[in-house]
């Protein structure tokens, strides 16, 4: 063999040693795909649930189960005088309590007396009972003073007898009449009396909670129903009362 053919052989041999070394290379340097999360400027998406250290996933308070509470009462229920709904006590109790509430009331209703749309409490009981609650809480009574004693004590404990036998199951709790920003009168003991003991034979619970109005004048949007103050205020009274019913 020449001189020149071994040159080229030797180059040859060379250059081929140099590409197959330089194939190596690139070949152990991307052996692999990246997987998503592992590429440059990729992150896992945030929209999936969120697990603790010990793996266990988190749960919204909104999934939660929530008790279903129906408030049945008059004026003070149906939030007359506030500014809007939400500014009612029973907005108001129901938020800080983180329950599923719902109102079934009437402006001027009581155990005896028929409100603006005809109805005495006991007419209302089928919507109440719609509602299928695990607790009601009965509020009002004011408006049956100019009522006989012995006719609001019955008229309470069919109310409550109802509201049992129909609802069997439920918590039931009544509230002690308020009066409004002036002093308790004699004239209510009687409301007070018949609804205690119509709550009491169902072995429900009567919370008697001072009214948070007396004295306070500038709480009452007019003479008979409180403002956005006076709700809050009744509210301020009851959250305490009512969570401990609701822990029963």
């Amino acid at each position: 063999m020449c001189l020149v053919q071994r040159v080229w052989t030797v180059l040859l041999l060379v250059c081929t040693a140099v590409v197959a070394g330089a194939v190596v290379y690139v070949l152990r340097q991307h052996d692999t795909v990246p997987l998503a999360g592992q590429a440059p400027g990729y992150s896992l998406p945030a929209d999936g649930p969120s697990s603790d250290p010990a793996g266990a996933t988190s749960t919204s308070p909104a999934s939660a189960v929530r008790a279903k509470v129906v408030f049945l009462g008059d004026d003070y229920t149906v939030g007359a005088g506030a500014s809007s709904p939400r500014a009612g006590w029973t907005a108001q109790v129901a938020t800080a309590l983180h329950v599923d509430a719902s109102t079934v009331a009437e402006t001027g209703a009581g155990y005896v007396q028929q409100g603006v749309d005809g109805n005495a409490y006991q007419a209302l009981v089928s919507r109440v009972v719609a509602l299928e609650p695990a607790v009601v809480v009965v509020s009002g009574g004011r408006n049956d003073v100019g009522y006989p004693a012995r006719r609001v004590r019955n008229a309470a404990q069919q109310l409550f007898a109802t509201l049992h036998t129909r609802l069997p199951e439920a918590q039931l709790v009544a509230i002690a009449p308020w009066w409004g920003d002036s002093t308790h009168p004699g004239k209510l003991t009687k409301v007070d009396t018949a609804v205690q003991d119509g709550i009491e034979a169902v072995h429900g619970a009567y919370l008697d909670v001072p009214d948070a109005l007396v004295g306070h004048p500038d709480w009452m949007a007019d003479q008979a129903d409180p403002n956005d103050r006076g709700y809050s205020a009744i509210a301020t009274s009851l959250i305490a009362p009512l969570r401990a019913q609701l822990r029963r």
